[in-house]
């Protein structure tokens, strides 16, 4: 892994976001966080990373905002691995440049897989994965 891999988390549950970015730290990517959307775009103003972890609710509902954000910023695509707990969500916005999303609670192995999948071999309109893992009660 090249120090080039730069992951941005935008997360705003503070536990969420730490646990991902110390997760991935220890994996040996570069990580930046957000915990708003103020903090995202100082962050995408300041360097495009190599892929996105966002919490997709995290304006208050589904919007391709983020995506939209990076083109106007960079006027590129990025990998992104959208964070959700809502599948249809992720569903819709396929066509918008998603890359993967994860359902919350997702596993951190599920995590790291994702991550290393999309960092690597993203290639715009590659297509969707939808990375969804079942939890047993």
């Amino acid at each position: 892994m090249s120090s080039l891999e730069n992951i941005l988390v935008v997360e705003n549950n503070d536990l969420i976001r730490a646990i991902i970015t110390e997760t991935l730290g220890e994996e040996g990517y570069t990580v930046h966080s957000a915990s708003d959307r103020t903090s995202m775009l100082l962050a995408l103003a300041t360097q495009l990373p190599n892929l996105v972890i966002y919490d997709i609710d995290l304006d208050c509902g589904p919007s391709p905002t983020l995506i939209d954000d990076m083109r106007a910023i960079h006027g590129a695509a990025v990998p992104l691995v959208f964070l959700t707990t809502n599948g249809r969500t992720a569903q819709s916005l396929a066509r918008q440049g998603l890359t993967c999303c994860l359902l919350k609670p997702f596993d951190l192995d599920d995590l790291l897989t994702s991550v290393a999948m999309h960092i690597r071999s993203y290639i715009p309109g590659n297509g969707v994965t939808l990375c969804e893992r079942a939890v047993g009660i």
